[in-house]
């Protein structure tokens, strides 16, 4: 597995588990692209106006 798609993965499961006392759209934002079934790859913009890519297989 890839260190940084590791690293988000883990960071989730840290929002998840804090999300009642800290709230972060970043991470919701990425929880919900992950359950999708996609993989975001980049940023474009300043955060926090910027949007995430997200890679999804064209089927």
């Amino acid at each position: 597995m890839e260190p940084i798609i590791l690293y988000n993965l883990l960071a989730m499961a840290s929002y998840l588990y804090y999300s009642d006392i800290v709230e972060s759209q970043f991470f919701a934002d990425m929880y919900s692209i992950y359950t999708a079934g996609k993989i975001p790859c980049g940023w474009r913009g300043k955060y926090p106006d910027g949007n995430l890519y997200i890679y999804s297989e064209v089927q």
